[in-house]
């Protein structure tokens, strides 16, 4: 992870609410986020005593879907990354590395739980 640099990012969704069954909403989203570590391909490591890292700049984009069922949402999306090596395990060559997520979560309000 780069010790500084300038971050650029992009985010565009849309939800759609729906009515199907316990389906409330389907938003599609894209994320995209573009770190500039530096001009001379390396950066600093954020950890003291280690070396430069060779890297390019880092890019990675988030493009998927999420439904809505009430206090559970369902996740589905593609994850690519170059030079992503925190997010992907792979080497940071300059290559474009993508991923495919599914994950579900409970989320809860403050007024699910009444005295």
């Amino acid at each position: 992870m780069p010790a500084s640099g300038q971050i650029f990012a992009a985010n565009i969704a849309r939800t759609f609410p729906v009515d199907w069954g316990a389906l409330d909403s389907i938003q599609l989203y894209d994320n995209y986020a573009y770190l500039m570590t530096g001009g001379n391909g390396q950066f600093n490591s954020a950890l003291p005593g280690n070396p430069a890292n060779p890297t390019g700049d880092i890019q990675f984009n988030a493009a998927g879907v999420n439904f809505s069922f009430g206090v559970l949402q369902v996740w589905a999306d593609i994850l690519s990354g170059k030079n992503a090596g925190m997010t992907f395990d792979g080497p940071n060559d300059g290559s474009w590395n993508t991923r495919y997520n599914l994950q579900m979560g409970l989320y809860f309000s403050g007024d699910v739980i009444k005295d």
